[in-house]
């Protein structure tokens, strides 16, 4: 696990050489990301069963919290508190005044994270989408041959494009060719996880590719499979 950053000249300390860490090219995991993570092949667990157990926790958690206690998990643990200053003694709460804050910090699990953490200066090198596998749902192959119109599953990492963004897309490549085919239907769309239904094309070998703009960037960046697929 690696935490790139990259140094700016810090404005509040004293000394010239005083310089401060801000981590750079981080995505952001959302809830829908988890989730696929979660529901991954093999896992047995539907996204229906996945998305209940999420929300009854955190409905669990907000309960607790409204009752004033303290939730302690090894992720972290959440204390209410009361914000602003009280005239004297018997002074009533007022919310023009006063207010519920949610005071989070860390659990043990978490900490223990920020071990396994690798610190990585950034250079002049990019993040790029990768793709790292491939699964035909019907017949449940990693890596196999694959029939036009079936569904193919895509895993990998920053892997998100704009569908209304025409350059953006997963496209398949025949071996030999520089042509390439738009898969136009994409049911799922997430960093870890692309589910699309394989395109008409002729049958043979192919090689994925997935073109994405990640936010605040104007640069196309493109991900090539190592592995091809066999179309039949």
């Amino acid at each position: 696990m690696t935490l790139r950053f990259k140094l700016i000249k810090s404005n509040l300390l004293t000394t010239k050489k005083a310089y401060h860490a801000v981590p750079v090219s981080r995505k952001t995991i959302n809830e829908d990301d988890l989730i696929e993570s979660i529901i991954r092949p093999g896992s047995g667990i539907t996204k229906g069963e996945a998305l209940s157990m999420i929300e009854a926790y955190h409905e669990a958690i907000c309960q607790a919290l409204e009752e004033g206690d303290i939730v302690s998990t090894e992720m972290y643990t959440i204390k209410p508190s009361i914000g602003g200053s009280f005239d004297d003694y018997n002074s009533p709460f007022d919310s023009k005044k006063h207010s519920v804050k949610m005071n989070i910090t860390s659990g043990k699990r978490l900490n223990k994270v920020t071990t396994r953490i690798k610190p990585r200066r950034k250079t002049g090198e990019s993040l790029m989408p990768v793709i790292k596998r491939f699964l035909d749902i019907k017949n449940k192959s990693l890596d196999g041959p694959v029939a036009v119109g079936s569904l193919l599953v895509i895993r990998g990492n920053r892997l998100k494009f704009d569908p209304d963004d025409d350059r953006q897309g997963v496209y398949l490549q025949m071996d030999g060719s520089a042509k390439v085919i738009k898969a136009d239907i994409v049911a799922e769309n997430t960093n870890a996880r692309l589910l699309l239904q394989v395109p008409e094309m002729q049958p043979g070998q192919y090689r994925v590719l997935v073109k994405t703009v990640y936010r605040n960037s104007k640069m196309l960046r493109t991900a090539f499979s190592k592995d091809k697929i066999q179309v039949m």
